[in-house]
């Protein structure tokens, strides 16, 4: 399932903590709304949907900005080698 997700090219889904998380809230989410307004037709969908979500929704908040604008390792080196000194 995990491929799935990160098939969808969100940043951050290579964070396993991240990822569990947003499935746990997805889940609560869910359930909630089946508790309010009884069983959803197509769940899988419905799941899915509200998945892409929560991470969306995540990645969207002030610290999750930050990092998704935060290059990994190997880009940053590659940047800073391109870089020269000044006087």
């Amino acid at each position: 399932m995990l491929a799935v997700v990160r098939g969808f090219g969100l940043p951050r889904l290579d964070d396993d903590l991240f990822v569990t998380e947003v499935f746990e809230e997805a889940g609560q989410r869910v359930s909630a709304h089946e508790a309010e307004h009884g069983s959803v037709d197509n769940l899988e969908a419905f799941a899915w949907t509200t998945v892409l979500n929560v991470a969306r929704s995540r990645l969207g908040r002030s610290p999750m900005r930050i990092v998704g604008a935060t290059l990994d390792p190997e880009a940053s080196d590659a940047v800073l080698r391109t870089l020269r000194a000044s006087d």
